[in-house]
């Protein structure tokens, strides 16, 4: 997500600046469960996956993520 604090976000190839901010969801309700702390945009998915504090959360429930998770071991 662009963001406009340089303090969180890192910048890119393309330099402009984002924030990875993993977020996780009931996909009956699509009301979120829980967000992770934001890291910046230019950290790998699993890495963030992983700092951020949201692999802890969700647990015990299935999980469904995007190709960028494959290698994640949760």
């Amino acid at each position: 997500m662009p963001t406009r604090d340089h303090r969180l976000a890192g910048r890119s190839k393309n330099y402009r600046y984002s924030t990875n901010l993993p977020v996780a969801i009931d996909a009956d309700t699509r009301m979120v469960i829980t967000t992770g702390k934001p890291k910046p945009g230019n950290r790998n998915d699993c890495t963030v996956h992983r700092d951020s504090g949201i692999a802890d959360t969700p647990a015990g429930q299935p999980v469904m993520a995007d190709g960028g998770h494959l290698g994640n071991p949760k």
